[in-house]
């Protein structure tokens, strides 16, 4: 209902109906208020479409018409807020797949033979064998340090120097019948597999 007038202003009162009137009391946003009689709302906060069109006489606004234009939200209408699935990001829907072959069996054979073709690559099948002669060659690695820390505990265990007064502890331990002879033995060995390793080494250099 129109109330007064000031050529393009005008001001309403609040409508009768309560639902509308809570909305427009909400609208306003005045802590502690309570529309009467006299309350008006300017026309300003209307939107062109909330009006009656009636050239020429006071302005009316339509049943049912809300405020919505204020100076908090700079007398404009915010836009409508998007739904939380449209807010949440989908991936796009992958096209159809063209084929250009006569038959669908055709096109499954093909697949098949292009998902297996990785498989069966010549540079999987080097790095393959380069693997396995690595693999090879740690175990032999580890087999020697075995038999070298078995050497040591032996020796930190019997120490050659606990048995150098008592032929009989070493023939019960090493199987000779006098120290001497086992001592021979051993520097013979050592003078072998020195000789062995420098072979080795040579072979490699000259290789």
């Amino acid at each position: 209902e129109t109330s007064g007038s000031n050529c393009t202003i005008s001001f309403h009162s609040f409508p009768v109906d309560v639902s509308v009137r809570a909305e427009w009391m909400v609208r306003v946003r005045r802590e502690d208020f309570t529309p009467s009689k006299t309350s008006r709302v300017c026309s300003r906060h209307f939107q062109k479409g909330d009006f009656v069109n009636n050239p020429g006489k006071l302005k009316k606004l339509k049943k049912g018409a809300i405020p919505t234009l204020f100076s908090w939200n700079d007398f404009q209408i915010p836009p409508p807020r998007a739904s939380v699935w449209e807010r949440r990001p989908r991936p796009d829907s992958p096209p159809p797949p063209v084929h250009d072959i006569d038959s669908e069996e055709e096109m499954e054979l093909d697949t098949l033979a292009a998902d297996h073709d990785y498989c069966i690559t010549p540079t999987t099948a080097m790095v393959a064998d380069q693997l396995a002669e690595e693999n090879d060659t740690l175990r032999q690695k580890v087999k020697e340090l075995e038999l070298h820390i078995e050497a040591l505990q032996l020796l930190s265990c019997f120490g050659l120097k606990r048995f150098e007064g008592s032929d009989e502890d070493i023939r019960l331990y090493t199987r000779y019948v006098i120290i001497k002879a086992f001592l021979n033995c051993r520097k013979l060995m050592s003078c072998t597999i020195l000789t062995v390793m420098d072979r080795k080494s040579c072979t490699k250099t000259c290789t």
